[in-house]
C-alpha cells in the first residue's frame, strides 16, 4: 500500500475564526489522572509533583467561563503526556517496569489509565474546535452522488484517496474530520476503527492516541441525505513500522 496525497485544502480562516467556541469539559479527566498518579508507586517524588505541576497549569488555562484558549491547553496537554511518556521509557527501577505492562493490585493498568484520560481531554479540546471549511474540495462523487472523504487534521488538511496512509509518530493524536456530498437532514456519519487504544467519534470527527505499536484501520461510511450510502477508509501507521498486509 502505499500513500496517495489527492488534496492539500486551503483553509477559509475568517469564517472559522468567527465562530463561537464551546467550553470543553476536562475538569473531570483532570481529577482522574490526579488520583491515579497519586497512587502510582513509585521512588522519584519528582515524578509525581512534575506531573501534577503540568496538571495545574492545564486547570489554569481554562477560564471558568467563555471560549477556550485551545491552543494553549493542547499544548499544556501535550507537555504532561511527553513528560509521562519520557519517565516511563526512560525509567529502569522495578517499580515502572512492572505497572508499565501489569494492572495494579485490584485495578487496571496505571498506564492505560492515564493514556485513556489524556486522550479524552485532547479529544473535548479536539471536538469544541470550530469547523474548518476546504476551499476546491474536489472529488469524483460516483454514480451514486454519494462522496465522503477522510481529512486529517493538522497544518491544513490532507486528503486521502480509499486505502491511503497517513503516518503517526508514537504519542501523537490523531485527529480526523469526514467530509462527504448530499448533506442534510438524516445525513449520518458512522465510523469503524480497528485499534487497540481507545477511540473517541462525535459525527463527522474521529479522535484517537497512537500509541499502540500497530497500524489503525479507520473506516467511515455516510448514510447522505438521500439515503444512499458510500465509504472511505483510511490506515493510520507508526513510523519506522512494517506494514503487513
Amino acid at each position: 500500500m502505499r500513500l496517495h496525497a489527492v488534496l492539500i485544502a486551503v483553509i477559509l480562516l475568517f469564517p472559522a475564526a468567527t465562530q463561537s467556541v464551546a467550553q470543553p469539559n476536562i475538569s473531570e479527566y483532570i481529577q482522574n489522572l490526579r488520583d491515579i498518579i497519586a497512587a502510582i508507586p513509585v521512588p522519584d517524588p519528582c515524578f509525581k509533583a512534575g506531573l501534577t505541576e503540568r496538571l495545574d497549569d492545564i486547570e489554569n488555562s481554562l477560564p471558568p467561563t467563555g471560549s477556550a484558549r485551545q491552543t494553549a491547553t493542547s499544548e499544556l496537554v501535550d507537555a504532561f503526556q511527553q513528560q509521562f511518556l519520557v519517565y516511563l521509557t526512560e525509567s529502569d527501577t522495578s517499580e515502572v517496569i512492572e505497572w508499565r505492562s501489569s494492572p495494579m493490585q485490584n485495578g487496571p493498568n496505571p498506564f492505560e489509565q492515564i493514556m485513556d484520560n489524556v486522550a479524552r481531554m485532547g479529544a473535548e479540546l479536539f471536538f469544541a474546535i470550530p469547523e474548518l471549511t476546504p476551499f476546491e474540495f474536489e472529488n469524483d462523487p460516483g454514480p451514486n452522488q454519494c462522496q465522503v472523504t477522510i481529512l486529517s487534521r493538522g497544518v491544513g488538511h490532507q486528503s486521502f484517496v480509499p486505502g491511503g496512509i497517513l503516518y503517526a509518530r508514537w504519542g501523537d493524536r490523531v485527529e480526523l474530520e469526514a467530509r462527504g456530498g448530499e448533506m442534510g437532514p438524516g445525513a449520518e456519519f458512522t465510523w469503524e476503527i480497528d485499534y487497540t487504544a481507545p477511540t473517541i467519534v462525535d459525527g463527522g470527527r474521529a479522535f484517537f492516541l497512537m500509541y499502540h505499536s500497530q497500524s489503525a484501520d479507520v473506516t467511515v461510511t455516510l448514510k447522505s441525505a438521500t439515503g444512499t450510502f458510500c465509504q472511505d477508509k483510511l490506515r493510520v501507521v507508526l513510523q519506522d513500522m512494517y506494514i503487513e498486509d
